[in-house]
């Protein structure tokens, strides 16, 4: 998997298999309620970023060129990994809320948690640690962090 951020092309080797089954139960789960807007590793030109988050949501109006996501998705969630760096994660983050995205969740599979990162009205990056339950905005479902993450 390759990935260009902030001119940085960025390798990483495939994901274990404990890093998969939580990706793939984020998506079943949220396939239920979105369809077709939940993907796994689905490329999103931003800019010059090219990032793939672990799954996303796509806004119900994101724009395609050449098949091609374009822009931040509406929800990326990345799975923390020991290929992914704390400040890779923070550049990530940065890419997709100056891209236009509304949550980014970040799992940690070794806390059983998420930690929900939004945007304030001052342009600031809020994160919030979830353990227990969370409802995201403008979405009818219901995050039980432990039922879905894989350790």
């Amino acid at each position: 998997k390759q990935e260009l951020l902030n001119g940085e092309l960025i390798t990483m080797p495939p994901p274990n298999m404990d890093h998969t089954q939580t990706a793939h139960a984020f998506l079943f789960y949220l396939v239920k309620i979105l369809g077709s807007r939940v993907w796994v590793e689905a490329g999103y030109k931003m800019g010059e970023n090219w990032l793939q988050p672990d799954v996303s949501v796509t806004w119900p109006d994101q724009q395609l060129e050449r098949r091609y996501l374009i822009g931040a998705p509406m929800i990326a969630i990345e799975i923390i990994s020991e290929h992914k760096s704390r400040d890779q994660i923070d550049d990530r983050i940065e890419a997709f809320f100056a891209h236009g995205c509304r949550e980014v969740w970040v799992i940690s599979r070794r806390k059983r948690a998420m930690t929900v990162y939004t945007q304030n009205e001052a342009g600031a990056i809020v994160g919030t640690r979830v353990t227990t339950e969370y409802r995201p905005v403008g979405i009818d479902v219901t995050i039980r962090p432990a039922d879905l993450i894989v350790s």
